[in-house]
């Protein structure tokens, strides 16, 4: 093949040979042509997803003689730098790649949902062990599956009040030279009496008091559920470690059996991360608890809810001064009904006072599940 017909037409030993000068001219081709099967154009980001694994698989090839076409200061991919540069900055004015898809967060409906629907709870041992997983995942603000299915008993310290979770490795943690200095993360949740069942806490108690000592000595922690439990003080589970598919897929199945919209495992960790932000907890407390090492990471597990929303729309609408909390106040709705002649007020997260019969009654701030006053 002469050199006219190595730009004509692309060698099928392009990625093998390695040579720069091909690379950049036919890598420069790839990002102004690469199409997805209806024809529409990919977004920025899964064109550079591609790149890299293109560069990978090179690497894995032949690690010294691959060149990094990424290398910005390196001349003989001028073109290649160029023309990535401009088709990025095209689509994005298209607007290709802009409706990126987060994991959606739980809304405290949706989780009221679940447990009045038995998809969790702490009275058998499958709804007793999706709860654990689902506030384990809320609560440490743990990755999808693998930091679920890599969890180890160990992790879990039981102190006076609480419990301490520490995570072994991660993917903003995986050690090496560069790390050396670097924590891991570690979470304290302390007992909430007040919750009931739903405290975290006193979930892992039952359900670590229910797990056989083999598990226990084998350091595993989620456990398939026996199939017949016939007294409470039996243990609830065999020595079996869930599946890795069970594990992926238990979110989806905990929302299909409560009747909610699906969502995946990390939603929970995105919901733990929007419930802190949304309750006004500072971004260096809710990154210790995610374990994002910027404040740019953990941005993107925040998600804004409507009443904020309503909120911001009110300010920029508004023909005076006023002020996002007092905005927020005035999303929160009270109502006062009148049962066997005792006011009745429902409420969520405010401070109320109320005028009945020459009396004041003052609610303090409460959950959402406390309705009567």
């Amino acid at each position: 093949m002469n050199m006219e017909d190595e730009f004509n037409k692309c060698p099928e030993d392009l990625l093998v040979k390695m040579d720069p000068e091909q690379l950049n001219h036919w890598l420069s081709i790839f990002i102004v042509e690469t199409r997805k099967v209806t024809g529409e154009p990919y977004p920025p980001t899964t064109i550079h997803s591609i790149l890299s694994g293109i560069l990978r698989y090179m690497r894995s090839l032949d690690a010294k003689k691959c060149p990094n076409f990424f290398a910005k200061k390196d001349p003989r991919f001028q073109t290649f730098h160029n023309t990535m540069d401009s088709v990025f900055r095209e689509l994005r004015k298209q607007g290709v790649g802009s409706d990126k898809k987060h994991a959606k967060a739980f809304s405290k409906e949706e989780e009221n949902q679940l447990w009045s629907s038995g998809a969790i709870g702490s009275n058998d041992p499958l709804a007793l062990l999706r709860a654990v997983f689902y506030y384990n995942g809320k609560c440490f603000c743990l990755r999808g599956g693998v930091e679920h299915r890599d969890l180890r008993l160990s992790q879990l310290r039981r102190e006076k009040d609480g419990y301490t979770y520490t995570e072994n490795s991660s993917k903003n943690r995986a050690g090496g030279i560069a790390q050396l200095k670097l924590d891991n993360k570690s979470v304290f949740i302390a007992e909430v009496p007040e919750a009931g069942e739903r405290c975290h806490c006193k979930l892992l108690d039952k359900y670590i008091s229910k797990l056989p000592q083999e598990a226990i000595d084998a350091d595993l922690f989620y456990l398939q559920p026996l199939r017949k439990v016939v007294t409470d003080s039996q243990k609830w589970y065999s020595s079996v470690p869930v599946g890795k598919n069970m594990l992926y897929k238990m979110v989806n199945t905990i929302c299909a059996q409560g009747g909610i919209e699906l969502k995946s495992n990390h939603s929970l960790r995105a919901t733990g991360a929007t419930e802190l932000y949304n309750a006004g907890v500072p971004e260096k407390i809710i990154k210790e608890r995610t374990g994002h090492r910027s404040l740019e990471s953990l941005r993107m597990y925040e998600r804004t809810s409507d009443k904020q929303h309503h909120a911001v729309s009110r300010i920029l609408s508004s023909d005076r001064e006023t002020s996002f909390n007092a905005e927020i106040n005035k999303t929160t709705s009270t109502h006062l009904n009148s049962s066997h002649g005792q006011p009745v007020l429902n409420f969520s997260n405010c401070q109320v006072t109320i005028a009945y019969n020459q009396g004041n009654v003052t609610g303090s701030t409460m959950s959402s599940t406390q309705q009567a006053l």
